[in-house]
């Protein structure tokens, strides 16, 4: 388990820049003096602007089970939140279908709460082209503290889907806080760089 800082990506992409998974081979590496190629199962991921815990498997059969956990719903994952605006309920169930409309851009959006009839009409017909499908997410939320023109919460993610709890909380008019993707103001919290107040804190999970 590592506690991943904003900014660094979980997994290498087309950017190059380097990556916690190749950090923490490269660590590996070094701790127990292996010769040649390390194996770590990557078995979720987080945003790169998110922070938090990133689990990392050292055998296939450990990736094969965490994976299996992620997939069934067995795993709990916890995240700290803050949100813009004050969240006039203490708690929740979010339950949304979404889409990627462009695979190109890398923005996700909700077919339900702040959408308008011809996102939706527009996702509808992409389905029906079989262009793309939707996804159903859903997360609970509760209200910690409202700090400011802030609040503060606690997620529990039932589905894992990208950019999940960015865009759900979004749809609801509060955007997290430096999320400038999905609505928030610039320069709304004292973030370094292109952070977002979303930390993963917390994952629960049989051991494998």
């Amino acid at each position: 388990a590592v506690n991943k800082p904003s900014g660094i990506l979980t997994q290498g992409d087309k950017t190059g820049d380097q990556s916690l998974l190749e950090l923490a081979k490269a660590y590996l590496k070094k701790k127990f003096s292996k010769k040649g190629k390390v194996f770590l199962g990557l078995v979720h991921r987080l945003d790169r602007p998110t922070s938090g815990v990133v689990c990392f498997a050292r055998t296939s059969k450990a990736a094969a089970r965490l994976s299996a956990g992620m997939r069934d719903r067995s795993t709990r994952k916890e995240y700290l939140v803050v949100v813009e605006g004050h969240l006039d309920r203490s708690s929740g169930k979010l339950t949304n279908d979404l889409w990627q409309p462009d695979l190109s851009k890398n923005v996700v959006k909700v077919l339900s709460g702040r959408s308008n009839d011809t996102e939706k009409q527009e996702a509808q017909q992409a389905v029906l082209d079989q262009k793309i499908a939707t996804k159903k997410a859903i997360l609970h939320f509760e209200r910690l503290g409202i700090f400011g023109d802030q609040t503060i919460l606690r997620v529990q993610l039932i589905s894992g889907r990208k950019h999940q709890i960015r865009v759900q909380l979004a749809s609801l008019g509060h955007p997290i806080v430096g999320d400038a993707k999905y609505g928030a103001r610039r320069g709304s919290g004292p973030l370094p760089g292109r952070a977002i107040a979303l930390h993963a804190l917390r994952m629960r999970f049989r051991h494998p």
